[in-house]
């Protein structure tokens, strides 16, 4: 845990829930809605060096919840969320993608934030993470290794026993970092 800007930084997401606003739209599609959220927001996020983890839409009609999971490197506060969050709800009124009423939440990953990308994956060399595999590999479908390397279509591993593993990246149904005490 490091201390910036009078901030605990990177111990527990950092959580910042807007207030709901109420828009119309043609386009109710989510995976439509999704991509054009994320194209509405990419600039914003590469100006501020922020970097987006996840974006999902949860939800119908008025409940609805826009998330994104946001982190930038040594972590991202709950001022700069509470920020961004100001800044990308105006682009999203803007653009009037939803139908109904919805929350905007803008959050940290967290210490066990997700891996889902090669990049995550990447920027996790040399961690503990706990995989989860599609189909059982030598019996199991849990891990929790040690990653040593990414290549182009796995991960080359070590487990918590010292013995080598290789996993194929598509293979993978979830992983997250561990957290280490």
């Amino acid at each position: 845990i490091r201390m910036w800007e009078s901030e605990v930084v990177g111990a527990v997401p950092t959580f910042f829930v807007g207030i709901k606003k109420r828009i119309k739209s043609v386009e109710q599609d989510q995976t439509d809605i999704l991509t054009k959220v994320k194209e509405a927001v990419t600039e914003l996020f590469e100006n501020k060096g922020v970097e987006l983890v996840e974006l999902t839409l949860i939800g119908k009609g008025r409940g609805r919840i826009l998330r994104f999971l946001v982190d930038k490197p040594g972590g991202i506060t709950l001022n700069e969320c509470s920020q961004l969050n100001f800044t990308m709800g105006e682009i999203l009124d803007r653009l009037n993608l939803m139908e109904d009423s919805y929350t905007l939440e803008v959050s940290s990953p967290g210490l066990d934030r997700p891996l889902r990308e090669k990049r995550d994956f990447e920027r996790a060399v040399g961690k503990i993470v706990r995989v989860t595999t599609a189909i059982p590999v030598e019996g199991k479908t849990n891990w929790i290794v040690e990653i040593k390397n990414v290549e182009i279509d796995k991960l080359v591993l070590t487990r918590l026993d010292g013995e080598p593993l290789e996993l194929p990246l598509d293979q993978i149904s979830s992983a997250r970092l561990e957290i280490e005490f």
